[in-house]
């Protein structure tokens, strides 16, 4: 059978006698947009939704200044396209459902209206299959998921797949006359660690004595810290220990052979876990670098080993080599976005336009989230700071006013010991900052928080946790402008946009971003300078052309 490109669909659209003449514009127009915003070639890709499923869930139409219903006419005209000319299975229509299922369907929609709207799909799909109702088992729901990867509206198949598993497992024990054949729910993600109740019992209690002397509770412990340790610092260095035993394990360690932290420091293991941790990172990163500090640091002031141990794993730690300063290519490509005028306009004004698009929302808690989110965006963009500064803000410890009643100047005001490099910050809000902050704190955050609680990102029993607001940040980002960009690349921008209109002025970024020493902020931005150059370079280039062309007329 022979390929069909993209280009061939349109040859049939054009030919086909069954369509009107604008239905054949309309079809054809959204075969080329859809080729086109996905960066297929039309000429020589195969149609269909599988091959290009990565680019699609990616793919924003705020990218291609598309509004998100237009985008949906285009994926709804092509997946006609698709069906019609057998590229992919016809979606079963609403309606067509065999009685069994519409029995069940209707069961269903007594006992929870959520369990029929997750289920929807699948009911369908087995219709339209003949597969009753009592025939569904892990094939069944297999066979569904290969439906999903040519569904052009799905936008992730895996937890599509794996919401339909729950949600068809939840129906049997919650709705009466439902199947009680369970299915098994997939799981996609691979493991790379174990939770620490999974080692033995004596690792965890020494992990735990561990834990507490570096929160240096008892100042008379000659092996504490030389000063306690903030609990941000303790909870890495207790994930590094935790992934480095994990990486022991996997590596074709026996989990019940490591019973103390000692165990971790033996060369050999340690050697293992590396090796392990060297595969799946691809090769020395910083991080892994300092997970193996932390290991030597516990092999020097907890397990107390001899020298040789300790040069050993020093030496080893020194092939992880990381010559690298300043940014990693994966924030280089996000920043690289924003040597684009009309990207840095997107994300500059993307507050104003969440807050305009809060307005026009009839649900209140969504309007909510929606400022909520332009606040976080402001703040950032204002006053760069880290993320679990952005996420312990608090109205009554963090904001201070010039003039009583919450009048005057405000500032946010972050003392040092909240901060990652104890160095306090200080930012001064402009005036459309404030009014953003107070009409968030009037209007909406009551809606997301029914507490006492003054933090300005408020969730369950305290602040929001860092994937929720982190997630909610970036979402809003890439719906609404099509960039990606994350919480902590925000102080980079912050770098490069200041560096753009002021080239060498590194004390004042420093300042701005609480860096202790120039020699940070010089490492990590220099690179600017070097764009710079180049961009004045081709200034240059650009005169001289111009220059010659002028010369040439006046020959002339």
């Amino acid at each position: 059978m022979n390929m069909i490109t993209f280009e061939g669909l349109l040859v049939e659209i054009d030919a086909d006698p069954d369509l009107l003449p604008k239905r054949q514009r309309d079809l054809a127009s959204a075969v080329r947009t859809f080729t086109k915003n996905l960066d297929i070639d039309p000429l020589h890709s195969a149609a269909g939704i599988e091959p290009y499923r990565r680019r699609l869930e990616r793919f924003s139409p705020a990218s291609a200044n598309m509004t998100v219903h237009t985008w949906s006419t285009v994926r709804s005209n092509v997946r006609f396209v698709l069906a019609r000319y057998g590229i992919i299975d016809r979606r079963p229509k609403p309606n067509d459902l065999n009685p069994n299922w519409r029995d069940l369907r209707e069961r269903a929609s007594r006992a929870d209206i959520r369990l029929v709207r997750g289920l929807s799909a699948l009911i369908h799909f087995c219709s339209a299959q003949g597969i009753e109702p009592e025939d569904v088992d892990d094939e069944a729901l297999d066979r569904f998921r290969g439906y999903l990867v040519n569904d052009i509206f799905t936008k992730s198949v895996n937890s599509k797949h794996r919401q339909t598993c729950d949600l068809w497992n939840r129906a049997c024990a919650a709705v009466p006359g439902w199947p009680q054949r369970r299915v098994r729910k997939p799981v996609y993600h691979n493991h790379f660690s174990f939770p620490l109740t999974a080692f033995p019992e004596s690792f965890q209690q020494e992990f735990q004595r561990w834990d507490d002397r570096l929160a240096g509770d008892d100042l008379f412990d000659p092996g504490a810290p030389d000063r306690p340790q903030s609990p941000r610092t303790r909870h890495t260095e207790r994930e590094q220990v935790r992934r480095f035993a994990s990486a022991l394990v996997l590596s074709g360690h026996d989990i019940n052979g490591i019973t103390s932290l000692a165990d971790l420091v033996v060369p050999e293991h340690f050697r293992q876990a590396l090796t392990h941790l060297l595969e799946r990172y691809g090769g020395p990163k910083r991080h892994l670098r300092n997970q193996a500090s932390t290991l030597i640091y516990i092999a020097k002031r907890w397990v107390e080993a001899d020298d040789h141990v300790r040069e050993t794993l020093k030496a080893m730690r020194k092939q992880l080599r990381c010559p690298q300063a300043g940014l990693t290519p994966k924030n280089k490509t996000i920043l690289r976005q924003f040597n684009d005028p009309l990207n840095v306009a997107k994300i500059v004004n993307l507050p104003d336009r969440l807050l305009a698009e809060a307005k026009r929302r009839k649900n209140p808690n969504k309007a909510a989230l929606l400022v909520q989110t332009a606040l976080a965006i402001e703040i950032l963009l204002i006053a760069p700071i880290r993320l679990r500064n952005l996420l312990t803000l608090d109205f009554d410890a963090h904001l201070a006013y010039s003039r009583a009643g919450r009048k005057g100047v405000v500032h946010i005001v972050i003392p040092g010991e909240e901060v990652k490099n104890d160095e306090p910050l200080e930012f001064e809000l402009p005036k459309s900052t404030v009014e953003l902050l107070e009409y968030y704190r009037r209007t909406f955050r009551p809606r997301l928080s029914a507490g006492e609680s003054t933090w300005f990102f408020p969730g369950e029993g305290g602040h929001k946790h860092e994937s929720t607001l982190s997630g909610q940040i970036v979402k809003a980002i890439h719906k609404f402008t099509g960039l990606t960009l994350t919480v902590h690349v925000f102080r980079h921008l912050a770098a490069k946009l200041y560096l753009d209109e002021n080239p060498g002025d590194y004390e004042t970024v420093r300042r701005l971003l609480g860096h202790r020493s120039i020699a940070t902020t010089i490492n990590f931005y220099t690179e600017f300078e070097t764009i710079a150059a180049f961009k004045r370079y081709d200034d240059v280039i650009q005169r001289h052309r111009k220059q010659l062309v002028r010369n040439l007329r006046k020959e002339r």
